[in-house]
Formats: C-alpha cells, structure tokens, sequence
C-alpha cells in the first residue's frame, strides 16, 4: 500500500456508503423474496442491485480505494442501460396478468450488453497500461454517452409505464367497485418521481464528466455532488421498500375487457332492449342493494343478472357513460346520504357508516364523497343539520 495516498473516509462517506449498503441489502431481499408478486420483486429488486453498484462507483474513486486497490475497477460496475427495461417490465408484470419476460424481450438489453462489452475493452487497456480505467482515452466520450443513453432510456421506458398504469388504472374502474390494493396510482407517481430524479442525477454526472473531469477538490462542485448523491441513493432505498410493501397488499384481480368487435355487434342492439338492461341494473341494485358488498365486481353482477359481463360493460360504458366503479358508489353514496338523515344512525360515526354502505377505506370514501356531493362528508352533514 503506497505510504503518500491514504482512504479518504469522513461523516458524509460514511452516510453514502450506508444508503448504497442498504440497498444492495434490500435488493437481496426482493431478489428472494417468496412472499408477494414474486417476479415484480426480482425486476425492482435488480435496478436496486444496479443503482446501488453504479453510485458505489463514485464512491470508490473518492474514497482513493481505486488508487490503493486497482483491482477494485477491474470488474463492470455500470448496468445503468437496463433501469429504463426493468422499471418498463415491472410496471407491466403488475399490470399484466400473468406476464413473463420472453426471448424476444431481451431486445431491450441489447444497448446492457454493449455498455458491459466496452467497460470490459476500456478494463483490459488499463491493465495493459498500467492505468485507472478512467484514465483511459476514450473513456469520458463512453461514459457521456452512457449516461446520456441512460437518461433518454429512462425518459422513454417512463413513459411507456405511466401509459400502463393509465390503462389499468381504468380497467380497474370499469371493473371492480373499490380500488384498495389493486390501484397502481402509488406506481405512477413513483415513476414520474424517478424519472424526475434520475435525469436530474445524470445531467450532473455528465457535467462532472465533461466540465470538472472528475475534479473533486472543488469545495461547490463537491459539495453539489453528495447533496445529490445522498438524495438519490436513500431514494433509491426507499424506492425499493415502496416495492417490497405495495408487493405484499397488492390484490390480482381478473378483468374484462370490451373489445372493438365486441362494441361493434352491442352497438346493433335495440334501444328497447337496451334500456331493459339499464333497468335490470338498477333493480337489482337497488332491491339487493349489491352495492353493499365491497368486493362486488362487475363479473359477479353481469352473474346474477345471468348476462354477458361483456354486455354489462358496453350499457355502463357506452350508453350510461359511466365506469363500474362510479355506477356502484353512486348507489353507495345515496345510502349514505340516507343514514345521515336518518335519527337512528345519529350516533354512529361517519366512517362506520360508510363501511357499513360498501367503501372499505375512509380515503377513498373521503374522496368519492366530495366528487359525488362537492363537499366532505363532514361539511355536508353539518349543513345538512
């Protein structure tokens, strides 16, 4: 070990190193994890493994383990080309019933296996020349490139995600009365977060890279990088305990889709028999209050009404206008409305009133309410005394 050049390891390293450790933990953890959507979790739990090495990597340039350990840099450490894939597959495998990662798939970790080829060409020319790998020609022009591969990757790949959650989030509303633990609207925003963050990461380390080459005795520019480096790291901590979480509670439900050719032959139905379906809805729901029930989905009610669930849907959709979801709470919202103003529930709390009339969350019964009525169910009880 040369004398001249010592670890460089102060309070602020010691806080990175913990969220990076953390993570590569926690991505262990969903990697095996047999509890929950088992294939989602290896998906998230792999970009945590690859966010983890990636910011592992600054940390070994400025901590000097890369000077006093060359062989430190003597294995791949940057897979950031997959995040984009992975977060894309994970969206779709809890979007997806029963989705698996195919051959063909593979395509979209074409751009990983270049990105681990040329670290592996620019490895084996440091050690030709008794070099850091960094200090390899070339080597800035790759990693700009990488990043900004990665940045657009992971821009793009969002993308696609938030379009997932947007069509699920709707075949959840068309089918199924209440939402808990089968919305993905957590998702979404964790999505826009990431991409948000990740591009705002890669635009400094390509500033790094281009303007400051590395230079780290800039007291500004240092001072820059681990403020963002501490927010990114335990962001990608948490991200991951989001993942594990959300895994756990997440209910998979099986919905029904009208297709165009389905919407096609119930557009040549009747208007009489159509509006014979409308009342056949609304009897049933009204004398069997089904609505009552928080588990109802459209499925159990197309059954009981011995029709297509298919059938049901396009009445709702396209001669209603109106979700599965917001069809039922109408329903429930009324009975609710109706327990208010009745004396013998004077005593009993709103919100066991509302579970009492199907909702089984106080937030979405919060939220429903207000859209329904325009006011809180506790501003509208006190206006309604």
């Amino acid at each position: 070990m040369p004398p001249e050049i010592k670890i460089n390891l102060h309070p602020v390293n010691f806080v990175i190193i913990s969220g990076i450790l953390q993570s590569i933990i926690l991505a262990g953890i969903l990697l095996t994890y047999r509890s929950g959507k088992r294939r989602a979790n290896k998906l998230i739990g792999l970009a945590v493994l690859i966010c983890g090495l990636h910011f592992s990597w600054t940390l070994i340039i400025d901590t000097n383990l890369a000077d006093l350990f060359k062989q430190v840099f003597w294995i791949p450490y940057s897979f950031v080309l997959a995040i984009g894939p992975l977060l894309f597959f994970y969206t779709k495998s809890l979007t997806q019933s029963g989705f698996k990662v195919h051959r063909q798939d593979l395509i979209h970790f074409i751009p990983v296996i270049l990105e681990v080829l040329l670290q592996l060409y620019f490895i084996r020319e440091s050690i030709l020349q008794e070099k850091l790998f960094y200090d390899v020609h070339g080597f800035f022009g790759f990693r700009t490139a990488e990043l900004a591969g990665t940045a657009a990757s992971i821009f793009i790949y969002g993308k696609r995600c938030l379009a997932l959650i947007k069509a699920h989030e709707v075949r959840m509303l068309e089918n199924f009365s209440n939402q808990k633990d089968i919305t993905l609207l957590w998702l979404f925003k964790l999505i826009q977060y990431v991409r948000v963050l990740w591009i705002f990461w890669l635009a400094f380390e390509i500033s790094f890279l281009v303007f400051w080459q590395l230079q780290m005795h800039l007291i500004p520019v240092y001072l820059l990088l681990y403020i963002l480096l501490g927010i990114i790291v335990y962001s990608n901590f948490w991200i991951g305990i989001q993942a594990l979480v959300k895994s756990e509670h997440l209910t998979e439900k099986t919905s029904v889709s009208v297709g165009p050719e389905n919407v096609g032959v119930y557009s040549r139905i009747g208007e009489s028999e159509i509006q014979s379906y409308v009342s056949a809805l609304r009897q049933v729901m009204q004398t069997e209050k089904m609505y009552l029930h928080e588990t109802l989905t459209l499925r159990t009610l197309a059954n009981r009404l011995q029709l297509d669930p298919n059938l049901v849907s396009y009445v709702l959709n396209n001669i209603l206008q109106k979700s599965f979801y917001d069809y039922v709470n109408e329903f429930r919202i009324e009975e609710v409305r109706r327990k208010f103003d009745d004396p013998a529930y004077a005593h009993i709390k709103m919100i066991e009133i509302a579970f009492e009339c199907g909702f089984n969350s106080k937030a979405t019964f919060n939220r429903v309410f207000k859209n329904f009525t325009g006011k809180s169910p506790s501003a509208f009880k006190k206006t309604a005394e």
